[in-house]
């Protein structure tokens, strides 16, 4: 009985690393079809900048990049660093959206103050792409640069 226990959880557990590798090649894929320049179409904060919507350094895996301030990568897990709070992303693909879940943890006692969980969403929806920071409800959304612009 443990041997289908154990087979039924391994199979259960190759399907959703499957699902989810086949989630973010169908994101990236999507990504690279919406490359291209982008103005803001709606949020005043700087950080709402027009600009570039490309991968960084020309990779996917490295991150994604939209305008001067909104990064979101990269998608490999980076080693942590001693005398440093611990770093842990967790990122969610669906074909059109993007969700990053950062959460700082363990931080020395001077750092503290960072500790703290950030849910970040990338999406498309056309053309356009929207940007949101679920704590705050900060919001940005980016449409394509007319082609009569420079």
């Amino acid at each position: 009985m443990k041997k289908i226990w154990m087979t039924l959880f391994l199979l259960s557990f190759t399907s959703t690393e499957i699902f989810a590798q086949s989630q973010k090649e169908a994101f990236i894929k999507k990504a690279k079809l919406m490359e291209g320049p982008y103005v803001v179409a709606q949020g005043s904060n700087p950080e709402c900048s027009e600009g570039f919507f490309k991968a960084v350094g020309g990779s996917f895996e490295k991150g994604i990049h939209i305008g001067h301030d909104i990064y979101f990568g990269p998608f490999t897990q980076e080693p942590q660093e001693e005398g440093f709070c611990h770093v842990q992303q967790i990122f969610d693909f669906k074909e059109n959206e993007l969700t990053q879940k950062t959460i700082i943890s363990k931080c020395p006692k001077d750092q503290s103050e960072d500790a703290g969980t950030t849910t970040r969403v990338l999406g498309f929806s056309g053309q356009e792409i929207t940007y949101l920071v679920k704590e705050t409800k900060f919001s940005c959304r980016f449409k394509p640069e007319s082609k009569g612009k420079k």
